[in-house]
């Protein structure tokens, strides 16, 4: 159960949500529409715990179980502070520079400027390859394991990311817009491996148009 109770939450000194008073009953999914400047975002930050009602009271499940995907799904965000050190070596060498998928999975990314990788500690496999290989195919990712992260396109970079928050087995799966900036055939198939989602436990709350919304989503907040 989520419950938003006479809530009210400021971005700096303005009021983007006013007295929202809303309950959830998980397993749902959810899609958020609105006119832009609604607080669409606003209302995903506060479900991630990300921001904090300044009046009135959010009751939602452990943090732990919900998994927020950034809004930003660029290659930037998979690789945190290594994206400029391998995006300068990719523009100025060749594509085979950078973390594989299955790294960035595994959490096994190298060290910024890392000479000779082959003396680099990385840290041990965070998942075993049995679950890499279920999420993976459950995003349509399985056969771009071997990649490197340089040369994936926007689809299936944001792909990758959603594998990484699914891969931490979250009751509840956050998405701002995963849609923008994607062509139609990515479009859909980013929405094919969405509607399977919810079968296999993980209830969905996604920001998107109306006509990119997947079929499995169920409840409409406005």
């Amino acid at each position: 159960m989520i419950k938003f109770q006479n809530t009210f939450i400021r971005r700096g000194s303005i009021n983007v949500l006013k007295n929202i008073n809303l309950e959830i009953d998980l397993p749902a999914n959810i899609a958020i529409t609105g006119p832009m400047g609604s607080g669409k975002s606003t209302f995903l930050d506060a479900l991630a715990g990300r921001i904090f009602p300044f009046k009135g009271k959010i009751v939602r499940p452990e943090y732990k179980e919900i998994v927020w995907v950034p809004r930003d799904y660029s290659f930037h965000r998979i690789v945190g502070a290594a994206y400029q050190y391998y995006q300068q070596r990719y523009q100025a060498f060749d594509s085979e520079i950078g973390p594989t998928v299955l790294e960035v999975l595994q959490n096994q990314v190298k060290p910024i400027g890392s000479i000779d990788e082959k003396s680099v500690e990385v840290p041990d496999p965070t998942y075993s390859l049995a679950e890499i290989h279920l999420v993976a195919k459950k995003m349509n990712i399985d056969h771009l394991l071997d990649r490197k992260i340089t040369t994936l396109s926007n689809g299936e970079t944001r792909r990758t990311l959603i594998s990484i928050a699914l891969l931490k087995k979250p009751i509840l799966l956050l998405l701002d817009n995963p849609f923008t900036g994607l062509d139609t055939d990515s479009k859909k198939q980013l929405k094919q491996t969405l509607n399977g989602l919810p079968s296999n436990g993980t209830s969905l709350v996604m920001i998107a148009d109306f006509a990119d919304l997947p079929e499995c989503m169920d409840t409409l907040i406005y």
